[in-house]
C-alpha cells in the first residue's frame, strides 16, 4: 500500500501484512475501529515554524495524538523523559507501544536483532520490510506485520499511519470502491496477536514470541524525508531481545505511567483570556490554553485584556505548546542581550527598524524588553519596506473587509466564499497585515482561471510543478517532461496555495467547484496540448 500526504515535506507509505498457513481479512486483524475520518495534522505550523527536530514539535505531534485518542475513548500516552535520545529505531518502537497501550492492548516485549535487519532493508530499499518464514535462530514465524514511511520525523510518520490513513488522506490503496486497503498501517500497530491467533485456530501453537523490528535509513534521492520501517513479528520459542520495553519503563520517574486516562473536560475561558494556575500564565486561543513564558509578553497581553482568570487546577483543560511568539502582530519585541529589534507579524518575529515600522503601517507605544529569546519562537526574514508577498498568498487588510489574492504584483479581491475554495483556501489560511499600502495596485475582481492564470503558466507548489492550460491544472510527473514543456527556472511562479489534489486518483479529472479549475496528469507518455 501507497501513500502520499502534501505536507511541509511530503510523506510516503506503504503497508503489509502475512501468515503462516492461514488468511484473514485486513479489516479484522485489530479489534480496535477505525476512526470515523482522517484526523487534520494540527502540529504542521508549530514544526513548520519551529523545524521538524525541535522539542516543540514533539509537543505538538503528541498533543495532536492525545487530542484524537481522547476523541475515540483512548488513553493519553507520555512520551519517557529521554525520548529524543533514543535512536529513531528505539523511538518507532516506543511510540507504536504507546499507541497500543493507549488502546489497552499489550505492548510489544522487544525490540530483536533479526527484525531490526529487515527493518534495516526496508529502511533502505525504500519499501515494506519482507519477514522470511524462519529466522536465523531457527524459530518459525507464525505471522508478521510491517510499516514503512517515508516522512519528516519519527512521530510525524507514527501520526499518519495511526490517524491519517483512511478515504481522502492519499492514500493510494483507499478509496471508496476499494475500503480494504484503508487504516492497513494502524491495523499492524494495533493488532491484538493473541486474539488473532486463536480466531484463526492456532490454540494448538506451541509457545511463541511476539517481537518488533524498527529501522531508518538516508532519504531516497530527491527526497528530504528519512526513510523508516517498522514490523511485528509472531515466532516459536524464545527470541532473544537487544531493546526491551521493561528498559524503556525503567526512564520514567517513579509514579509516573506511560499512559493514563484523561481528566474531566473543563470548559476553557473565552479566547484571549490570560489565565494563571500557580505562578504561570496562559493565554487561551481556541479553548487551548498556551504558555506566556514571561512577564513582559504576560504584560503585553494584559494591556489589552486586564481581567485575569483564576484556576484551580489545570485538570481537564487542553494544554498546548507555548505560543509561537506570544505577542500580537505590530508589536515591537526587543530580547535580552540582542540588540536587534523585531516586529511581530502573525507569530513571527521579523528584524525591523523603525522607520520600516512606521512606513509598513505598524502602530506602537514602545518597544517591548522581552526575556532571553526562547528556542520556540520563529524568528523570520528582515522587514523591507514593501511587503513581499508570494502569488497565490490570501490576504486581508485590518482597516478593509475585502479579502484579497495576490498574483503578478497584484492584488485580485475575492467575492466571496466560493471563490475563495476555489482557490483552495479557508478563512483559516488568510495572512492578516495591518493595512493596504497606498502603492499596492488592487486589480479586477478574481475570477476562476482569469486573470492570473493564463495558459501556459508554470505553477511550483512545495516540490511539485504544475502547468496551467484550458483552464485545468495538469500536474508535471517529474522534471524530464517539465523540460520536454521548455519550461526554465525564472518561468517558474511560487505559489502560497493550489487547489488539493483528490485522494483516490492524485490529480485527475478533478473540479475545485463545478466551474473552476480541473486537474489532469501528464506523465512521459502524455502529450501537452
Amino acid at each position: 500500500m501507497k501513500i502520499w500526504r502534501t505536507l511541509p515535506l511530503a510523506a510516503v507509505l506503504m503497508a503489509s501484512v502475512w501468515a503462516a498457513g492461514s488468511a484473514w481479512a485486513a479489516s479484522g486483524r485489530s479489534p480496535i475501529p477505525h476512526p470515523p475520518a482522517n484526523v487534520t495534522p494540527t502540529y504542521q505550523a508549530v514544526c513548520g515554524a519551529q523545524g521538524y527536530g525541535s522539542p516543540g514539535c514533539q509537543t505538538a505531534i503528541v498533543s495532536a495524538m492525545n487530542n484524537a485518542n481522547r476523541q475515540e475513548g483512548g488513553l493519553k500516552i507520555v512520551l519517557p523523559p529521554n525520548y529524543r535520545s533514543l535512536t529513531p529505531a528505539q523511538q518507532l518502537f516506543v511510540i507504536t507501544n504507546l499507541n497500543r497501550l493507549a488502546f489497552r492492548l499489550p505492548p510489544v516485549p522487544a525490540l530483536s536483532a533479526d527484525a531490526n535487519r529487515y527493518a534495516l532493508q526496508g529502511a533502505k530499499t525504500h519499501t515494506d520490510p519482507v519477514v522470511p518464514g524462519v529466522l536465523s535462530g531457527g524459530q518459525v514465524v507464525y505471522g508478521w506485520g510491517s510499516n514503512w514511511a517515508e516522512d519528516a520525523n519519527v512521530l510525524a510518520a507514527d501520526f499518519d499511519w495511526m490517524y491519517d490513513d483512511g478515504i481522502g488522506s492519499g492514500n493510494l490503496d483507499c478509496y471508496a470502491t476499494h475500503p480494504a486497503g484503508c487504516w492497513g498501517h494502524r491495523d499492524n500497530i494495533l493488532t491484538d496477536w493473541n486474539r488473532l491467533l486463536k480466531g484463526a485456530g492456532w490454540q494448538t501453537l506451541p509457545a511463541y514470541t511476539l517481537t518488533a523490528g524498527a529501522a531508518s535509513a538516508a532519504p531516497a534521492a530527491g527526497s528530504q524525508n528519512p526513510s523508516m520501517a517498522y514490523e511485528e513479528i509472531v515466532a516459536a520459542g524464545k527470541v532473544p531481545a537487544v531493546f526491551t520495553w521493561q528498559a524503556v519503563l525503567k526512564s520514567y520517574p517513579h509514579g509516573e505511567k506511560p499512559v493514563t486516562p484523561f481528566d474531566a473536560v473543563q470548559k476553557p475561558p473565552a479566547n484571549g483570556t490570560v489565565v494563571r494556575w500557580r505562578r504561570q500564565a496562559y493565554i487561551v486561543e481556541q479553548g487551548i490554553l498556551h504558555l506566556l513564558p514571561n512577564a513582559e509578553v504576560e504584560a503585553s497581553w494584559l494591556r489589552r485584556k486586564p481581567a485575569v482568570h483564576i484556576l484551580n487546577s489545570l485538570a481537564g483543560h487542553h494544554v498546548g505548546v507555548p505560543s509561537l511568539a506570544p505577542f500580537h502582530t505590530g508589536t515591537l519585541v526587543r530580547p535580552q542581550g540582542q540588540s536587534a529589534t523585531y516586529l511581530v507579524v502573525d507569530g513571527v518575529l521579523r528584524p525591523v527598524t523603525v522607520r520600516v515600522a512606521v512606513k509598513l503601517g505598524f502602530s506602537f507605544r514602545r518597544v517591548i524588553r522581552a526575556g532571553r529569546p526562547e528556542l520556540y519562537w520563529p524568528v523570520g526574514a528582515p522587514m523591507a519596506a514593501t511587503p513581499a508577498y508570494v502569488n497565490g498568498e490570501l490576504l486581508q487588510f485590518s482597516n478593509r473587509r475585502e479579502t484579497f489574492v495576490f498574483w503578478g504584483r497584484r492584488l485580485h479581491r475575492i467575492p466571496n466564499a466560493v471563490s475563495l475554495q476555489d482557490l483552495g483556501g479557508t478563512v483559516a489560511d488568510l495572512a492578516h497585515v495591518p493595512h493596504l499600502l497606498s502603492g499596492l495596485t488592487v486589480g479586477a475582481v478574481y475570477s476562476p482561471g482569469k486573470p492570473w492564470l493564463s495558459d501556459g503558466t508554470i505553477l511550483r507548489d512545495q516540490g511539485r510543478w504544475v502547468l496551467v492550460s484550458g483552464h485545468q491544472l495538469h500536474l508535471i510527473a517529474n522534471r524530464s517532461v517539465l523540460s520536454q514543456l521548455g519550461a526554465v527556472r525564472p518561468q517558474e511562479f511560487p505559489v502560497a496555495k493550489l487547489p488539493p489534489c483528490p485522494g483516490e486518483d492524485p490529480c485527475h479529472n478533478y473540479n475545485t467547484a463545478r466551474r473552476g479549475l480541473r486537474w489532469a496528469k501528464i506523465s512521459d507518455s502524455t502529450p501537452v496540448k
